[in-house]
């Protein structure tokens, strides 16, 4: 049995996260409810992104305006940021043991 990683995908891009600032704990991630409702995550890289809970450059600012448009929307003055994140995966598989051949029921 081969003890080689195989197939094997690595690479780096960048991702987002927001944050608003609370006067007494400084910067703080906006605390995001993940789901299918909602701003969805850019094609390349959502797995990753999903994972981790960060977001595409587009999908960041518009959770920051919307985070800002609802405490706005509350008589709340925020601020609000971006911040880029270098996201580095290197993602691998190895075979852990020999497959076993299927067996079909024939006639059915």
């Amino acid at each position: 049995m081969s003890e080689e990683y195989c197939p094997t995908q690595s690479g780096t891009f960048q991702a987002y996260q927001i944050e608003y600032f609370d006067r007494d704990d400084g910067w703080r991630p906006i605390p995001i409810k993940m789901g299918d409702n909602g701003i969805p995550f850019p094609s390349a890289g959502r797995g990753i992104l999903e994972t981790i809970g960060l977001y595409g450059l587009s999908q960041a600012h518009t959770l920051a305006w919307q985070f800002s448009a609802g405490a706005e929307a509350r008589g709340i003055s925020v601020d609000v940021r971006v911040v880029a994140y270098k996201l580095q995966y290197d993602i691998k598989a190895k075979r852990m043991e020999e497959g076993q051949p299927l067996s079909f029921i024939k006639g059915e």
